[in-house]
């Protein structure tokens, strides 16, 4: 704590949750740290950080081992590739007060950034299929004002619109390991059928499983591979595998 204004560093610890033993990963002292996600490989960790100086979250890297950090991008929220022979992130970044849209970059080298999604609108919530080639994504569709959920090639070309619902948005969607099914959070007009759904990869036979409006804004299908998962908010962490987390 520094005064009235609490002071974040981001730690390697154990599952006791506890700085004692744990491996200090920043020097620098956030205002807050969101996301948190180990790279497959598992030689680096990428967040999402606020620092005193900055006007917006910025995704940063770190060796697992702790070290220099390395800004990467401007992000509001991202995810790794799950396929361990890519090394990219994807995130969405505001390109103006009223237009967000999804990028990629190299977390290794933290560089080759580049605009994947070009749909002038507030797009966020990118993940990756698991094989890395698709980017499943959530954005405001003109004509409803709500949000839809897209794909669209890594490599960039056009967005595939998914889901396609006048009164329910869509949000935190992620594909299950063969790519066929998307669970995502929807959020209706009517409170009843707003809750946790999962649907066909292209938006067909869509089932709520559990209906409820104090759900967070994440899904996950879980695996023996440490997929990212989380809750409130749409932020993520990923589990290592090992002992540590």
């Amino acid at each position: 704590m520094s005064g009235a204004t609490p002071t974040v560093r981001l730690y390697l610890g154990n599952s006791t949750l506890s700085t004692t033993g744990a491996i200090l990963l920043t020097a620098t002292v956030f205002d807050s740290i969101g996301d948190i996600q180990f790279s497959p490989s598992g030689d680096k960790i990428l967040f999402s950080g606020l620092r005193a100086i900055d006007q917006n979250f910025k995704l940063f890297s770190v060796p697992i081992a702790g070290g220099a950090t390395s800004i990467i991008d401007d992000a509001d929220d991202f995810q790794i590739c799950p396929n361990s022979s890519s090394p990219l992130v994807t995130y969405s970044k505001s390109v103006t007060s009223s237009v967000t849209e999804i990028y990629t970059a190299n977390y290794q080298t933290n560089g080759s950034i580049t605009k994947v999604s070009n749909l002038n609108s507030t797009s966020l919530s990118p993940t990756f299929n698991r094989a890395g080639t698709l980017i499943l994504f959530s954005s405001v569709v003109a004509a409803s004002g709500r949000n839809d959920l897209f794909t669209i090639p890594t490599s960039g070309g056009a967005a595939t619109q998914v889901t396609s619902t006048s009164n329910t948005s869509e949000f935190g969607a992620m594909f299950n390991e063969d790519g066929t099914k998307i669970s995502y959070i929807g959020v209706d007009v009517n409170p009843l059928l707003t809750g946790l759904y999962v649907c066909n990869a292209d938006g067909s036979s869509s089932i709520q499983l559990v209906g409820s409006t104090s759900l967070g804004f994440t899904t996950y299908f879980t695996d023996s591979n440490g997929r990212s998962f989380g809750g409130i908010n749409g932020w993520h962490f990923s589990l290592r595998r090992g002992n540590r987390y």
